[in-house]
């Protein structure tokens, strides 16, 4: 507590005056080769810590520092996937609410298993419920959180690891991954399953190439290409969700919708590094610079 302390969470009984990390740097250049943490940590930040749980009064105090209280509603909500999936789970039921989409990074493999299984969860809620006439404009129905996702970006080892454990049957291991390099048509169908089988409200789906650049499936409503390429994504998600920005959709599609389809377009580096130093961040660091463009509503081109 205190100045050091502010904004820092520490969990019971554990000490907060210190931590324990392993940072390898090399002696010429000054740059850090390899860190180990523990991250076991993540599991500090749970919906009780987030006041989710613990009473009705608390429940409401992200609510109210984030939505309530803010002077302008947020316009997006960007999530690591290697928090517990309690907490990925109430931070959809946020962004349903308030009608706020969700970017969700993903950024571990060894962390997939437990987000694919809350993604399997809530889908089969999704459609368990479909046929009792639920409304997604009622903000207290949380069946519907899932609808909330709107951005994913997950690299190919992360997409190929997150399809196989969706197609995995329940009670039964995962599918072993497949050997070699996956082509771009391999990655194309693997992504277009995943967004038509498994996430069919997902707006937008990232994946990141390594030196092969940047595959993005977007679901549209028959734009040309041109139109693709002058595309704001935030704006055109919200559209294609909800017929506008403000009001939210019902379960099916209203009267004269557009019927909504998926585009997939490759983008190419710029420029290609032959000798990488490390690839560690290199996800992230394009999902801050690709989130950067939607809150500051550039074009697809830009």
């Amino acid at each position: 507590k205190g100045r050091r302390g502010e904004g820092a969470l520490a969990e019971a009984g554990e000490s907060s005056s210190s931590c324990f990390a392993l940072v390898l740097i090399d002696s010429l250049t000054g740059h850090c080769e390899f860190v180990i943490a523990n991250l076991e940590a993540r599991h500090a930040l749970s919906r009780d810590n987030l006041g989710a749980s613990s009473s009705a009064k608390a429940s409401l105090q992200l609510e109210e520092m984030l939505f309530e209280r803010a002077s302008a509603r947020p316009p997006l909500i960007v999530l690591d996937a290697n928090v517990p999936a309690d907490t990925l789970d109430y931070m959809l039921e946020l962004g349903h609410r308030w009608r706020v989409p969700v970017f969700l990074e993903p950024t571990d493999v060894n962390c997939l298993p437990e987000l694919v299984g809350l993604l399997k969860k809530l889908r089969a809620e999704e459609e368990d419920f479909s046929s009792s006439g639920s409304n997604y404009n009622d903000k207290n129905n949380h069946r519907h959180r899932l609808k909330a996702l709107e951005y994913m970006s997950p690299n190919v080892i992360e997409l190929e690891t997150m399809l196989r454990l969706f197609q995995s049957r329940a009670g039964q291991p995962p599918m072993a991954a497949g050997q070699g390099a996956l082509t771009m048509e391999q990655i194309e169908t693997m992504a277009r399953e995943l967004m038509e089988l498994h996430l069919p409200d997902l707006g937008c789906l990232l994946v990141t190439m390594d030196k092969r650049g940047l595959l993005i499936g977007l679901r549209t409503s028959g734009q040309s290409s041109e139109q693709l390429e002058e595309m704001r994504l935030l704006q055109h998600n919200r559209d294609s969700s909800s017929g506008s920005a403000a009001p939210a959709p019902t379960d099916g599609p209203a009267p004269g919708t557009p019927t909504q389809s998926l585009v997939f377009r490759h983008y190419s580096p710029l420029e290609t590094i032959e000798s990488p130093v490390s690839a560690s961040g290199a996800g992230d660091c394009f999902a801050a610079g690709f989130i950067s463009g939607l809150i500051n509503d550039l074009h697809l081109s830009d």
